[in-house]
């Protein structure tokens, strides 16, 4: 992926050369025309002196020359979607006098400082206002500081090319002299050099024009910093083209200075540089154009230099074989597009503060991993808890690799190698793996504590007790700036620290899984790798992020999987069904299960063919803790369930090593001399396959499932039961006992409610139809990005799950012995639609249509009951809520007031129950490809209800009927309730989906919806 940098400089515009700088657009474009057809992106970078005499009119000029220029680029080159200017002044974007002798008085006292007051550096600058006003008028900046000031573009996913500005000619004069230029240090752009991203710094001066002679030698501090933050340096004035290659002691790396010759030096001569970068590579291609004035054209070097951009400055480099360490992906995690590297798929995870004198948990917030990195707020040694799939290895990796690229000089320690307290054995091993023999132990000693960095990983893990972990940390605190330690998540911290030591000394996290912002970034993120961002369909790709969101999701369940990384790429991995990573039926949700106990075996280097064998004693075993009503087991009766087992099966392992091979893959683990799962859904998935299994057995298996399947029903509210079913409906199992029993079971959650129908007859729309009068937002906001709306309603959910996380944390285990009738129908009810859902998309090829569409109709049904019995609820308490508001607010006078709020706070909750309800099921028991089966339910149905339940799902998985949009507007004309939520629908669909104006307004007409920028 390339992008463009012409690089002009002193074009020194005015009414005398403005037509011989016209007549130049057109050779320019015509010199470097095979380089503007392979960008996407094109920057004109002016490094000075774009006016003569800095005055008003030559700027207006100016708009002209760079409207023709860009237009002349996009009427030839159509493939080139954004062109930015990008420019800084020069000295004859000044307008300078002889008299002004208050800024010669002010210069003259600042010539030997290396910082300068804000006010002075104001009132000096004011001989460019009219430059100023050129560049808040036209490159949309209107908030900017006149001394430096940067401009970021995203260029990819993974990187931006940042724009470092500087004002050289703030302190220019007439006949200005070499060594007079000053640039104040805190005007010094920093902290950009990060990851991916390309740092170019533009200003006018060559740095031989600024002052050496100050107390610190501005020059020297300009050169050193920009050496530091930049991978391109563009300047001017000197009006010849000067190219210098600074390698750096990183091998094969370089950092590019560039001064670049005039644009207009006079009616003959002309020249300007052309730069091309590929984004991925970080490598750069230069070519200089000088001007044929009898040829109009402008000739170029007949070979380009190149370079490879520096991404590391630091006098150490990393050795290879570590390099490939932090870079390899040490799970089986293929992608059918390439060879995948962790950069690929690498996501910060986020961050759960644990502070020992929190009162209220509600009010903590989670914080994104990446805010410790540099972060001077975190300023302690930092303690991050984390599971052993959660991430930690990866997240320091990753700390590693961002503190190389600001210079740092990060050690990273794998605990499990700590077997003593000696600090000089431990970092001579660490810098010999990592650094080689560049970097000596004393040598690193002798180092600015300010660039030294470790990070320990898994301390917990290694040969020494608490105690000597302690005397170990604390003897690192003197050698290192920043200490980073992960260790295993601990149910009572004070198992590995002293609690009062632990929060007076240290900063303490605990990685969580990915919320559905990260999430959602991880599945955009693998849905990219391999394509060309340039050409690929972004429709396509929004679509396909959201739908398998939407699985991931579902298959994640309701905190039944965490959603680390590693779980929703192995699920990521298991739906791409171009990469057959195993040799399993890849058409079953159960495939996606099987597949995470898979990986979590594989990385422990068990044979493929191994893992089915253990996957075999799993299910029994599973099975084994079922029957008897077991969560877990002590090692005793393990040990005489093994020997049973091989007496019926074949398995190479003994119970010792089977049991290692379970701990260390985390199926597994251990609590003394008990044995447990060491997550739910394993147990549950691997009773479901058992039973699925029992389903095709004998005779006398099939009845024992189906009494299993019975009994599961019978108490779906309780999470196991609901859970096994689930799984059982993942194992593609086409039985007739489990449908009939699921569908027998729909029917008894408020079996005595009448479903809603939004008829106006209905009780939801008598109570919903005077508050839908009231909403006034009948407006479709028409620019309206789709992945900027979807970000913020997901950070919306993550801040919901939170805050009903940090609510429930103190009661997190399931009430499995509630008896209230209406709270385990109301469990059952999402449950059955899930499980409705599941078998829907898992099976709905082996089952026949009537059957889908009993499932469909089912899941409508309790849907709608549910609706209509929390309706008469709000309706008949009501009345009890507003008498009990008034009592406590006696001071107001009004009951009517009252009365009207709280009825309009009911209103809105019954409306917005509607759309959530509606929208969950619409994902649960939706798909692509079934529109035939959703119309024949909504007809069979016949109710405003079911046909906005099947024009939702219709418009969710494809692309929306307009037609059938007017038709139901039309339809629906005395119906406002009806009309309101079909309104939503189309204005949902316009938020999160790349629509065009036409469309959007055709939606808008039918919708009777005014179009307004938002």
């Amino acid at each position: 992926m390339n992008i463009g940098i012409l690089h002009l400089t002193d074009l020194h515009i005015s009414n005398k050369n403005i037509d011989i700088i016209n007549k130049r657009i057109e050779p320019l474009v015509n010199s470097c025309q095979i380089q503007l057809s392979g960008i996407f992106k094109l920057y004109i970078v002016v490094s000075g002196d774009i006016a003569n005499t800095g005055v008003q009119n030559e700027y207006a000029l100016a708009v002209n020359f760079f409207s023709s220029l860009k237009e002349s680029i996009k009427h030839r080159f159509k493939v080139i979607n954004t062109i930015e200017l990008i420019v800084v002044p020069g000295n004859h974007d000044c307008q300078l006098i002889q008299n002004n002798s208050v800024r010669t008085a002010l210069l003259e006292t600042s010539r030997t400082k290396d910082d300068i007051d804000e006010s002075i550096t104001d009132l000096c600058s004011e001989v460019q206002k009219d430059f100023w006003s050129f560049y808040a008028n036209n490159i949309d900046a209107l908030d900017f500081n006149r001394l430096s000031y940067k401009v970021e573009s995203q260029c990819s996913l993974a990187s931006s090319i940042i724009f470092h500005c500087y004002n050289t000619s703030w302190c220019s004069v007439l006949n200005e002299k070499p060594g007079s230029i000053i640039l104040p240090t805190s005007a010094f752009l920093t902290e950009d050099h990060k990851g991916g991203n390309i740092v170019i710094s533009i200003f006018h001066h060559p740095t031989g024009w600024f002052n050496p002679s100050t107390e610190q030698n501005n020059k020297t501090l300009f050169e050193q910093h920009i050496l530091k933050e930049s991978n391109i340096v563009l300047c001017g004035h000197e009006h010849t083209i000067n190219g210098v290659r600074v390698s750096s002691l990183k091998k094969n790396t370089d950092f590019v200075y560039l001064e670049g010759g005039a644009f207009c030096d006079s009616d003959e001569h002309s020249k300007f540089n052309f730069m091309l970068i590929d984004i991925e590579q970080k490598s750069c291609s230069l070519w200089h154009y000088e001007y044929n004035c009898s040829e109009n054209i402008f000739f170029g070097a007949d070979e380009e230099e190149t370079f490879i951009l520096t991404d590391n400055k630091s006098d150490f480099s990393i050795t290879k074989d570590f390099e490939n360490e932090l870079n390899a992906i040490k799970v089986p995690i293929r992608h059918s597009a390439k060879d995948l590297t962790m950069q690929d798929i690498f996501i910060y995870p986020d961050l759960d503060p644990i502070k020992e004198d929190s009162k209220d948990e509600s009010l903590q917030k989670y914080i994104d991993a990446k805010e410790l990195f540099g972060s001077s707020k975190y300023h302690k040694p930092i303690v991050i808890e984390g599971d052993t799939q959660s991430g930690k290895t990866s997240l320091l990796y990753q700390y590693f690799k961002q503190y190389i690229q600001l210079n740092n000089i990060p050690i990273y320690i794998n605990g499990k190698s700590i077997s003593s307290t000696n600090v000089k054995d431990i970092l001579k091993r660490a810098l010999k793996a990592e650094y080689g023999n560049k970097l000596k132990f004393d040598t690193y000693l002798g180092l600015d504590k300010k660039i030294k960095v470790l990070l320990i990983d898994n301390i917990d893990k290694g040969a020494i007790n608490f105690p000597s972990i302690v005397e170990l940390l604390n003897k690192f605190k003197p050698i290192f700036e920043r200490i980073i330690v992960t260790t295993s998540e601990q149910q009572d911290i004070s198992s590995l620290f002293d609690k009062k030591r632990l929060f007076d000394d240290y900063d303490y996290f605990r990685i969580v899984p990915l919320g559905y912002v990260k999430r959602n970034e991880l599945i955009r993120k693998w849905y990219l790798i391999g394509q060309n961002e340039n050409t690929v369909d972004i429709n396509a790709v929004q679509q396909q992020i959201k739908l398998t969101f939407d699985t991931i999701t579902t298959l994640l369940g309701e905190q039944l999987i965490p959603a680390y990384p590693l779980f929703v790429l192995t699920l990521l991995q298991s739906l791409d069904f171009k990469n057959p990573s195993f040799d399993l039926k890849s058409t079953s949700y159960a495939y996606c299960y099987q597949s995470l106990i898979m990986v979590s075996l594989m990385r422990n280097n068990v044979p493929g063919d191994d893992c089915k064998s253990i996957i075999n004693f799993l299910t029994e075993f599973s099975y084994y803790l079922y029957s008897k009503n077991l969560n877990n087991i002590n090692l005793r009766d393990y040990n005489s369930f093994y020997d049973g087992y091989k007496n019926a099966f074949i398995i190479k392992y003994s119970s010792e090593k089977l049991l290692e091979i379970l701990i260390n893959s985390n199926i597994i683990k251990q609590d003394g001399i008990n044995l447990c799962y060491a997550y739910k859904y394993l147990h549950y998935y691997l009773i479901a396959k058992r039973v699925s299994n029992m389903l095709t057995g004998s005779p006398a298996e099939r009845e024992a499932a189906k009494s299993i399947i019975v009994d599961l029903c019978t108490a779906l509210h309780r999470e196991r039961n609901a859970n096994i079913l689930i799984f059982i409906s993942h194992h593609n199992t086409n039985s007739a006992d489990l449908l009939d029993s699921i569908l027998i079971t729909s029917l008894f959650p408020f079996e005595n409610t009448t479903p809603i129908t939004l008829d106006t007859n209905d009780q939801l729309f008598a109570f919903l139809s005077g508050f839908v009068d009231k909403i006034k937002d009948d407006v479709l906001l028409c620019n309206t990005n789709p992945d900027e709306y979807r970000e913020k309603s997901l950070k919306a959910a993550d801040k919901r799950v939170q805050t009903k996380s940090a609510r429930t944390s103190s009661n997190k285990e399931h009430n499995d012995t509630v008896n209230e009738t209406e709270i385990q129908d109301i469990s059952i009810t999402f449950k059955i639609i899930k499980i409705l859902g599941q078998i829907i998309k898992n099976q709905y090829g082996d089952l026949k249509r009537d059957k889908l569409e009993s499932l469909v109709e089912h899941a409508y049904l309790v849907c709608f009951r549910y609706i209509g019995f929390f309706t008469k609820i709000l309706e008949d308490d009501k009345e009890d809520l507003i008498k009990m508001i008034s009592e406590k607010n006696s001071k107001v006078s009004d009951i009517g007031v009252i009365r009207d709020k709280v009825q309009t706070f009911l209103y809105f909750i019954g409306y917005r129950l509607c759309l959530s309800s509606f929208s969950n099921l619409s994902v649960s028991v939706g798909m692509s490809g079934l529109d035939d089966i959703y119309d024949v339910v909504a007809k069979k149905i016949d109710s405003p209800a079911a046909k906005l339940i099947t024009f939702t799902i219709k418009s969710y998985y494809d692309k929306m009927d307009l037609a059938e949009l007017e038709s139901l507007m039309i339809e629906f004309d005395k119906n406002p309730v009806a009309q309101r939520i079909l309104k939503a629908r189309a204005i949902s669909y316009v938020y999160n989906n790349n629509v065009a104006y036409a469309r959007k307004q055709k939606i808008g007409h039918i919708c009777k919806l005014r179009l307004i920028n938002g």
